[in-house]
């Protein structure tokens, strides 16, 4: 009946209808005295009656239209047919266990705020950086090149339940920092370390590296589910070869340290990796991160993703956007396959179905927010009873 009246809004009145006719057909006892009530009654109120069935029937009607109507925009904005093609959904949260849990996490070179003067100056891209984190509102954003009073004034343009980790690479200068979303995760634990032969050292140079270089760890409890994961972010040094090759295999070592260190499953513990990696996916370094036997053998958001949107051949585009595809520096290895080129990643392990990839190419009168582009993926991970 519940369902009827979902479906036939002016069901409940025919049922009313329905009743006073069983009444005005009771024993022929009864019949003279319901008939004169039901007379008197009527004689006395039936233009109230109408007036009061009439405006349940309206109001029926229009709860009946406000309901398709809601359900109808619900379904659109869950359908991934607005921005990431015509493939369902369901058939990537089916391959979850149960309970799947959307994770949105971001990589951001945020370019360092020291430019004084011209679009390129943090004042002048500030509110836009700020603008493209709130609305995408990652569950956790992997920063590069942030100074100091930069991600202060960056944390102040974020919505409040916004904070964040990571200690700089040397005193004043650049930090690889997490920003996360306190509601959704709380922190338990956090650290900075150096990718050097020393990682312990503060401010430590490693290898060739022209700068000292850091990684950024924490390890997170999603508040919904108590699930903990690990998320990382670094920065690789763009000049030394050896200090990127060796730096990612400092990062691997460090974080099965922290997984043992705080009893968690190698195998099982979501881990997330972001950066400027400042290399493409034909290095070493890549090989060495996804493909290796003894590396973390980490998915590449972007390859796996269900949906991808922002197909470029450069992450990096020097202030330029999509142009720079077509300029010499963007264009310097013609015969290199589809997006191997980018230097900014989300890797994760384990293998977790990715539900959406997208490179943010957006711009506010030619002007980007960054000479990166931002690279946001959103992940389904299960619950830990799953």
């Amino acid at each position: 009946m519940a369902r009827e009246h979902f479906l036939n809004p002016f069901a409940k009145q025919k049922k009313r209808r329905d009743s006073r006719e069983l009444q005005q057909q009771g024993s022929d006892e009864d019949e003279p005295l319901v008939r004169e009530r039901t007379l008197r009654v009527a004689s006395s109120h039936s233009g109230a009656a109408l007036s009061q069935r009439r405006r349940h029937q309206i109001s029926a009607a229009i709860l009946f239209l406000v309901g398709v109507s809601v359900g109808f925009v619900l379904a659109w904005r869950a359908s991934p047919d607005r921005r990431m093609g015509s493939s369902s959904a369901m058939h990537v949260l089916r391959r979850v266990p149960s309970d799947p849990f959307l994770l949105r996490v971001m990589t951001f070179n945020l370019r360092y705020g020291s430019s004084k003067g011209g679009p390129a100056s943090w004042p002048e891209r500030r509110r836009h950086v700020a603008d493209v984190i709130a609305h995408y509102h990652p569950l956790l954003v992997g920063t590069q090149e942030g100074l100091p009073a930069q991600l202060q004034e960056l944390q102040d343009s974020l919505p409040p339940t916004y904070a964040r980790v990571g200690e700089p690479r040397e005193p004043g200068g650049e930090h690889a920092q997490i920003f996360y979303d306190s509601s959704v995760v709380e922190l338990r634990d956090a650290g900075t370390f150096w990718l050097s032969e020393t990682p312990t050292t503060p401010y430590s140079k490693g290898w060739d590296a022209k700068y000292p270089r850091v990684a950024t760890w924490g390890l997170f409890r999603l508040r919904a589910t108590g699930l903990q994961l690990v998320a990382v972010n670094t920065h690789l040094d763009a000049r030394g070869e050896a200090s990127r090759r060796e730096g990612v295999a400092t990062i691997w070592t460090e974080m099965k340290a922290v997984l043992q260190a705080h009893s968690l499953s190698l195998a099982d513990t979501p881990l997330f990796l972001t950066g400027d990696f400042n290399t493409d996916r034909s290095s070493a370094v890549y090989s060495f991160l996804t493909r290796d036997g003894d590396g973390p053998r980490l998915q590449d958001a972007w390859l796996t993703a269900e949906h991808r949107v922002g197909s470029v051949l450069n992450t990096y585009h020097d202030w330029l956007g999509p142009a720079f595809d077509a300029t010499p520096n963007g264009t310097a290895r013609p015969n290199a396959p589809p997006h191997e080129l980018h230097l900014d990643w989300i890797l994760a392990r384990p293998a977790v179905p990715v539900v959406l990839a997208e490179i943010i190419t957006e711009s506010r009168d030619g002007h980007y927010p960054s000479d990166h582009y931002p690279v946001v993926a959103e992940f389904l991970v299960p619950s830990p009873t799953s």
